[in-house]
């Protein structure tokens, strides 16, 4: 079962696809499906994760026209009490996963 991974993202398109990027080479392909979560970014922004969720990097994509900020954290903690899944992770669009030898 993949783990559903959770991802903020404002404004700082260049980190998030930077994110994105690192994830997909990173990890093994099918063992996530990938979140994310806009705050009232800019149009260059929401349109670039609308790219990336046709070109089906991410799993869904919620935009909010304003910047949300604690009112995610909200959504995020619901879902975690509601959820039946092993895993639940978080992650903002400027955190990096490392590349970990040998896999």
């Amino acid at each position: 079962m993949p783990i559903n991974i959770y991802m903020t993202s404002w404004y700082r398109k260049d980190m998030t696809e930077t994110a994105v990027n690192y994830i997909h080479e990173r990890t093994t392909p099918g063992s996530y499906i990938l979140h994310i979560f806009d705050n009232g970014s800019d149009k260059d922004t929401r349109d670039f994760l609308c790219g990336l969720l046709e070109q089906g990097k991410i799993g869904s994509l919620h935009l909010d026209s304003r910047n949300t900020g604690c009112l995610y954290n909200k959504a995020v903690f619901y879902a975690m009490t509601e959820t039946d899944d092993k895993y639940f992770c978080v992650t903002d669009n400027d955190v990096f996963p490392p590349k970990l030898s040998p896999d």
